[in-house]
């Protein structure tokens, strides 16, 4: 359910701001959860620090994937190596 969430609001973020520049593209999970009434918080968990938020889920994503191209371009403009995608999100029943 919360993947087919993050695809619907990927695509209205897609509609809302025009499709992605051609070229090579990343790969990454993002959390995307509501912090306080009206904002949305995403971080992506595999990128240590990269955070961003939104008042929307669309804006969320819109800007974490904007966050997320910075931190791995100034990681390979630094020469570092970039942190491999290795988050593996459960749901769990509480």
């Amino acid at each position: 359910m919360i993947s087919r969430i993050l695809t619907i609001a990927d695509e209205c973020a897609s509609a809302k701001y025009g499709n992605p520049p051609q070229g090579l593209f990343f790969m990454r999970q993002v959390l995307i959860y509501s912090v306080e009434e009206g904002y949305w918080m995403a971080e992506c968990p595999s990128l240590p620090g990269c955070v961003s938020q939104g008042p929307s889920p669309q804006d969320a994503i819109f800007n974490i994937k904007q966050a997320i191209q910075l931190y791995i371009e100034t990681f390979e403009k630094d020469h570092l190596p970039v942190p491999e995608d290795r988050c593996d999100a459960k749901l769990v029943v509480v």
